[in-house]
């Protein structure tokens, strides 16, 4: 009785062992088949020196040099200094598409930033940058005039 169990057991693993071999199945989140392909102007952008408190705005431009449609899914910003729009129609094989960022310059001095890229591409995941040097405010007195410049007679 003992070695019918311990064969009745040891049939039941093997069978069960490569059953779960044989039965992968493939992720639904991950698509197969042609993809689009991004083909970036550029994947960074260097706003220089830029005033305080003033936001500006980049538009990063792109290719899909794929043979089918590309879809932007989501672009997700590092801060909320940060906003972002972008293409939210399929982008046709040989179209352009774009992602634009625009931050808000509040706090002073040198900056570098990300934003993902989410899509249905070759690459499913793009991060690409921007940086810069916010410049600070001349701080004005009451009269309107600099503070550097207050001391000035030719200045009143």
């Amino acid at each position: 009785m003992k070695k019918f169990t311990l064969f009745f057991l040891l049939a039941f693993f093997a069978f069960a062992f490569a059953s779960a071999q044989a039965t992968e199945t493939a992720d639904p989140n991950v698509e197969s088949g042609p993809k689009g392909i991004f083909e970036w102007s550029a994947t960074t952008h260097d706003f220089g020196d830029i005033d305080q408190g003033i936001p500006v705005t980049h538009r990063f431009s792109f290719k899909n040099t794929g043979t089918v449609p590309l879809n932007v899914k989501e672009v997700k910003r590092t801060c909320g200094c940060t906003n972002t729009d972008w293409s939210k129609e399929p982008i046709a094989p040989g179209a352009e598409g774009f992602v634009e960022a625009t931050f808000n310059a509040a706090a002073p001095g040198k900056f570098h930033k990300g934003i993902t890229v989410e899509s249905d591409s070759d690459t499913p995941f793009m991060t690409i940058f921007f940086e810069g040097n916010v410049v600070k405010k001349e701080e004005m007195n009451l009269n309107g005039n600099s503070i550097m410049d207050s001391g000035n007679p030719n200045n009143q």
